[in-house]
């Protein structure tokens, strides 16, 4: 007897919905017992794929040693068995160094080729980060210079985006919470204390400025706008710029209606046009816990992230893929009868692991493989939004055993470009 039927009637047994002394009940008749198959692609479906700064990760020696090591769960080695093709590197650096730039430069361009074989349509930059200072220099400077590579801005360089590939720009709203102290529901944007900043006037005089956070924030936010008018950035077919936001259900705001608001004007004043918002969604977790900190903000989608990360959830290992499903159908039924014009757009989920980053055996891996990718790319098309649109997340979280970029074939379980492959042939159609 397989795993899964064993897990079928413990929970058919459970809920008594099976019973020894009857014979008309039937583990088949279980409403959980059924299997994913083939959902073919009736058209192209577009794709962003979310991109992971991965150098701290590949350069810890312990790390990546646990990546490549021979799979055997028997002595505890149960990383996933593949190193990236491209070894250990780094793409983002604050520097001005021109030829570590452009190093730099030519791993973007690298991983902008890769993606190329997955005929994804737009890449989701790294989380970028506020940086403590006034208008124009309040974007983290190494998510800047990245930013200009990306956008093609920067055309000094070894790689210049010559609009082959376009991004979105994804915003961390944790990491600017927890800078002002309001990622934790004991506060909020609105009762944090003023920034303040020092600053020289043309006379060279020092002047202090005190500014809002809530200000401080939209002034970060027009600041990105601006790569939004880059023919490179990615819009969707009605033209709106597509912008993703990283834990916002972190971000606490008391008016979260009227956040949202001066969010899309801040970025509208700008760009042109009004953005469309994608709010992150915790794995495994149910759209109705966001209402009061997300959804009466009314973003325009909810995407889950990493599904393959069960930390919380083991009991969930051996009938993943069904509760996957299940749980994708209850969010969508809840958005379409609360939230009808917000869209639940799907994601897929390469693999997960906590043993490559912190030898924690607490949780089952889900190390990459082929067979289970093309799965959840079915799960992923049964659920498709209104204008179809799917997130896969994430490109290269080597750390976390999360990628679809090009494994070495020569050592362990290295698959080439093969998971690459199978994100082209399940959502495009030529």
């Amino acid at each position: 007897m397989n795993k899964k039927l064993i897990a079928y009637l413990g929970i058919a047994l459970s809920l008594g919905l099976h019973s020894c002394n009857s014979e008309e009940n039937s583990i088949d008749d279980f409403e959980l017992n059924y299997q994913i198959t083939e959902v073919k692609a009736k058209e192209n479906i577009p794709v962003g794929c979310i991109l992971y700064n991965p150098y701290s990760d590949l350069s810890d020696a312990g790390r990546w040693e646990r990546l490549e090591e021979e799979y055997d769960a028997a002595v505890g080695h149960i990383g996933p068995n593949m190193v990236p093709a491209a070894g250990a590197y780094r793409f983002m650096q604050n520097t001005s160094d021109e030829e570590i730039l452009n190093q730099h430069a030519l791993q973007i361009g690298r991983i902008v080729d890769e993606m190329k074989k997955a005929d994804i349509d737009f890449l989701i930059t790294p989380a970028t980060r506020e940086s403590a200072k006034l208008y124009p220099e309040n974007i983290n400077p190494e998510d800047s210079i990245f930013l200009n590579v990306i956008s093609g801005r920067r055309r000094d360089l070894a790689w210049k985006n010559d609009g082959g590939m376009k991004f979105a720009i994804q915003i961390n709203m944790q990491n600017f919470a927890a800078g002002a102290g309001f990622d934790q529901s004991s506060s909020s944007i609105e009762r944090r204390p003023d920034q303040i900043y020092t600053c020289t006037d043309e006379n060279g005089d020092t002047q202090t400025v005190a500014m809002s956070q809530w200000d401080r924030f939209m002034s970060y936010a027009s600041n990105l706008a601006r790569y939004m008018n880059e023919p490179t950035y990615y819009r969707t077919s009605d033209g709106r710029p597509v912008v993703y936001l990283r834990e916002p259900d972190k971000f606490f705001v008391e008016n979260v209606k009227l956040f949202y608001d001066d969010l899309r004007k801040a970025m509208q004043d700008v760009c042109g046009a009004n953005p469309y918002i994608i709010c992150s969604l915790k794995n495994w977790d149910i759209v109705p816990r966001y209402q009061y900190a997300v959804l009466n903000g009314m973003p325009d989608a909810i995407c889950p992230r990493n599904m393959a990360d069960l930390r919380a959830s083991m009991d969930r290992y051996y009938m993943w893929e069904i509760l996957h499903n299940e749980n994708f159908k209850k969010n969508e039924e809840y958005m379409a009868d609360n939230f009808p014009g917000m869209d639940f757009i799907p994601s897929v989920s390469p693999g997960y692991s906590e043993y490559v980053m912190n030898i924690n055996y607490r949780y089952p891996s889900m190390n990459p493989n082929v067979a289970d990718i093309r799965t959840r790319c079915w799960i992923a098309k049964m659920h498709l939004p209104k204008n179809p649109m799917v997130i896969i997340d994430c490109f290269n979280d080597w750390g976390h055993g999360c990628f679809i970029e090009s494994s070495d074939p020569t050592v362990g379980k290295g698959v080439g470009d093969e998971f690459l492959k199978v994100i082209r042939s399940e959502f495009k159609v030529n």
